[in-house]
């Protein structure tokens, strides 16, 4: 998995860290769940993309500061899974935020998702 992470980093211009300082740990546990358990079959990239999306909505004045608060704005039930993931979807999902985290976007910027 790490191999293929850096894979993917590889095709990313980084634009620096992506609200690192902000994000706490409570932030940090409550995105990779939310992700991990409302998107279960979504790919790495995918994963990167919504986290990515996520810590722009954080860093965006025109909505909330903390990801629980974040992803409670979305609405439509884009987060709403009341599943536990196993292992090694949070797994995934834990490397596809720290990949988010260090400034991988591959929506450019986007402040909305769909999963299709």
């Amino acid at each position: 998995m790490r191999r293929f992470a850096v894979i993917i980093l590889a095709f990313f211009i980084l634009a620096g860290p992506v609200c690192a300082a902000s994000l706490s740990p409570l932030d940090r546990k409550v995105l990779i769940h939310a992700v991990a358990s409302s998107y279960p079959d979504v790919g790495f990239a995918g994963r990167v993309g919504i986290c990515s999306v996520v810590l722009g909505r954080m860093d965006d004045d025109r909505f909330p500061d903390s990801a629980a608060d974040v992803i409670a704005h979305f609405g439509d039930g884009c987060f709403s899974s009341s599943s536990k993931p196993d292992e090694k979807v949070l797994r995934l999902t834990r490397d596809a935020l720290d990949l988010a985290l260090a400034g991988a976007d591959v929506t450019s910027g986007a402040l909305y998702f769909t999963v299709i």
